[in-house]
């Protein structure tokens, strides 16, 4: 099945086994495995951030990107990452712990809720993410 984000066949996004492909790092940092995005444009993304509900994101980063590079999402499932330092300031997730988006740090996540919710997803290792975007 093929689905086309923004509900505009060709525009941003072709999904395939839950995973998004072709899309754009549209920020001035690298995007990192993990991190979560939001819409940008037609063909591309930015780190996501909780200090509006605007800036909400839709998928986690599956591939490293730097500025204008094409990279993978993810938006469910499970994300994996054997060190989360990028992504939430510390190597491990607290198996059980709920992690919200950032509302200080772009892309990040955090185990404390911000003023504008967005359940990110929950710990079931201190290496697995049960995505719940």
């Amino acid at each position: 099945k093929i689905i086309y984000f923004p509900n505009k066949e060709g525009t941003l996004a072709l999904i395939e086994d839950q995973q998004l492909n072709r899309l754009n790092n549209e920020s001035s940092a690298t995007i990192y495995p993990g991190m979560v995005v939001k819409i940008d444009n037609a063909t591309g993304v930015k780190k996501a951030q909780a200090d509006s509900t605007s800036n909400f994101g839709f998928a986690l980063a599956l591939t490293q990107a730097t500025p204008t590079n094409t990279m993978k999402l993810i938006y469910n499932n499970l994300m994996v990452l054997s060190d989360w330092t990028n992504v939430l300031g510390s190597t491990n997730l607290t198996t059980g712990a709920k992690y919200y988006l950032s509302d200080t740090t772009a892309g990040q996540i955090t185990s404390t809720a911000p003023s504008n919710v967005q359940l990110i997803g929950i710990a079931i290792s201190t290496t697995e993410l049960l995505i719940k975007i």
